[in-house]
C-alpha cells in the first residue's frame, strides 16, 4: 500500500530527476555550475548540492501550487455561480463550450433523480 507521503516522496523524486535529465540533455551537466531561470545550480561530481537541491524542490512545490490554482478556478467559478445564483459569474466561460448548471439543496428537497434524455440530432450536430 501506498500513502500519501510515499506519493509525494515519489513524485518529487521524479520531478527532481525530469529536471536533471533536462539540464544533462543540454550537455550542461559537466559544468559544476548550471545558470537556470531560478538562478545557480551548483554541482558536486555531477550530482546537485543541497543548497541546489533545495532551490529545485523550492521551485517544484511553486509549479505545483500554481497548478493547483489553475485547476481551481473553474470548481471555485461554479461555487461562486451557485451561490450567487448568477451565471454571469462564471470565470471560465467561452463561447465554444456549452454550460448547464443546476444546484439543489438536498437538505430540504430529499432524494432527487435526475434523468438525461439523449441528445437531439439538432445538439449533435451544433456541437461538430
Amino acid at each position: 500500500i501506498i500513502t500519501l507521503r510515499t506519493k509525494r516522496i515519489i513524485t518529487k523524486t521524479l520531478s527532481l530527476a525530469a529536471i536533471l535529465s533536462t539540464i544533462s540533455i543540454c550537455g550542461t551537466v559537466h559544468a559544476q555550475t548550471v545558470e537556470t531561470r531560478i538562478g545557480k545550480i551548483d554541482f558536486e561530481h555531477n550530482v546537485p548540492t543541497k543548497e541546489s537541491s533545495s532551490k529545485l524542490f523550492d521551485e517544484m512545490d511553486f509549479q505545483r501550487a500554481c497548478q493547483a490554482y489553475l485547476w481551481a478556478i473553474p470548481a471555485v467559478s461554479i461555487y461562486q455561480t451557485v451561490a450567487n445564483g448568477e451565471f454571469s459569474a462564471v470565470l471560465t466561460a467561452n463561447v465554444t463550450t456549452p454550460y448547464i448548471t443546476c444546484s439543489v439543496d438536498l437538505a430540504k428537497t430529499g432524494p432527487m433523480v435526475v434523468d438525461v434524455s439523449a441528445p437531439t440530432q439538432t445538439a449533435t450536430t451544433s456541437l461538430k
